[in-house]
């Protein structure tokens, strides 16, 4: 029953936003596909054992919004026929990939998420005519504020109903505010800020500064190092390129708002100092991860695999069955070494030529452009040391990718050649 109600409710949200035209619906696309997750939570079978399953009700949401994806491409009457050929040459390399699958039935449902959500997204970006920079700014803005509500949510639910909040619920329901979630925020967050400090804003941004306290919160919830590491990248990147009298401004009132912040929750500093120096599960060091031993292993099996192995990877979906893969971890956490496990080594060269063209590419007349190019290198990293494009044991799969390829569209839009 609670499926059929969801789906009810999706389905007036799809087709208000065919109804649209794009500039009006991507204010709502990007929140709608961050509550897909939740709508998944609620019919079950979406983490953890159920990795393989294929289930029509775990995949209908993530279709239904690559098809709302490919209807706004088709509305737009025009595709950059670079990005075309690009995405055409790498789709066929990660079909290929589906063939060598270990569960090549199963890759195969999967391949429309992980996949080709990604590339339609760069392919509509690239294309899209959206002209005004405040459609992409509410948009961004929409996109957090929705997350972070969401994952206040939880926490709230989580603390009436067990009067405390776990590490680990991080894992049980709280995706908007883990440390995936935080990384999914990053290059949002980042182009925002970017514009805020360093472009023409005049006046305070009350979505803004709200969306600052959030992510703050947001951290000291997820406890994430990568994410904890990378937010603070963004304000030295905003302090070196601002003059020394806005720069000591933004300092004082940041450090005056995360002690205010420690002090009004009685969050315990220990408790993020001992993730980048404690032992434990919860708390393991940067020195003791695991996901070192993970990467060890890939390097290890790409030096003994065959040359159809090495190029064209193990098959999508084949990371957890891995033999070095003890823990039986969903993906490598890291999308270079993942993709190159399973899709080979020319898939993700490349992706990585396309990416080193496009941020290489001079900006038509915009210092937005620059911003979003920022905010996608931050982004990259993250994924270097965090997570895959997709995730086939999380909520929405295809999330990571589609903002990787939705940053890469934008500034392809805006850009040209030198």
């Amino acid at each position: 029953m609670t499926f059929y109600i969801l789906f009810v409710l999706y389905s007036i949200c799809f087709l208000f936003l065919i109804t649209r035209q794009n500039s009006e619906s991507l204010k709502f696309y990007l929140p709608l596909i961050i509550v897909t997750p939740i709508f998944q939570y609620y019919i079950g079978s979406y983490v953890g054992d159920n990795y393989f399953l294929v289930e029509p009700k775990r995949y209908i949401f993530e279709y239904s919004n690559l098809a709302l994806l490919i209807i706004f491409l088709f509305k737009e009457r025009r595709i950059n026929k670079n990005a075309f050929f690009l995405v055409l040459l790498l789709l066929v390399i990660g079909l290929a990939s589906v063939g060598k699958s270990i569960h090549v039935y199963k890759s195969f449902v999967f391949f429309p998420i992980g996949v080709l959500t990604g590339l339609v997204a760069f392919l509509f970006f690239s294309s899209f005519k959206f002209g005004y920079w405040k459609t992409v700014n509410t948009t961004f803005k929409n996109f957090l504020l929705t997350n972070l509500v969401l994952g206040f949510s939880f926490i709230s639910y989580s603390i009436i109903t067990s009067g405390s909040l776990d590490f680990n619920d991080r894992l049980k329901g709280l995706y908007s505010l883990s440390n995936i979630g935080m990384i999914l925020m990053l290059p949002f967050y980042a182009y925002l800020s970017f514009e805020y400090f360093l472009g023409k804003a005049k006046r305070l941004d009350w979505k803004y500064i709200s969306i600052s306290i959030g992510i703050l919160l947001g951290m000291l919830s997820s406890i994430s190092r990568t994410a904890i590491l990378l937010y603070g990248l963004i304000f030295i990147i905003i302090i070196f390129k601002q003059d020394l009298k806005k720069s000591t401004l933004l300092i004082i009132n940041g450090s005056v708002l995360v002690v205010l912040i420690l002090f009004v929750t009685g969050f315990e500093i220990d408790l993020i100092l001992n993730r980048f120096t404690g032992e434990g599960n919860s708390t393991r060091s940067f020195s003791s991860d695991l996901r070192i031993l993970m990467w060890a292993g890939i390097f290890m099996s790409t030096s003994e695999s065959s040359v159809s192995d090495l190029l064209l990877g193990n098959g999508l979906l084949s990371f957890k069955e891995a033999d070095f893969n003890i823990l039986e971890f969903s993906n490598a956490h890291s999308f270079i070494l993942n993709s190159l496990y399973e899709q080979g080594l020319i898939y993700i060269l490349l992706l990585l030529t396309l990416t080193a063209v496009i941020l290489f590419k001079q900006n038509i007349g915009s210092k937005q452009v620059t911003y979003l190019k920022y905010s996608l290198i931050l982004y990259f990293i993250s994924l270097c040391v965090n997570n895959d494009l997709f995730m086939a044991s999380g909520q929405h799969s295809a999330l990571p990718g589609f903002i990787y390829f939705l940053f890469l569209g934008l500034i392809n839009n805006r850009s040209k050649r030198k």
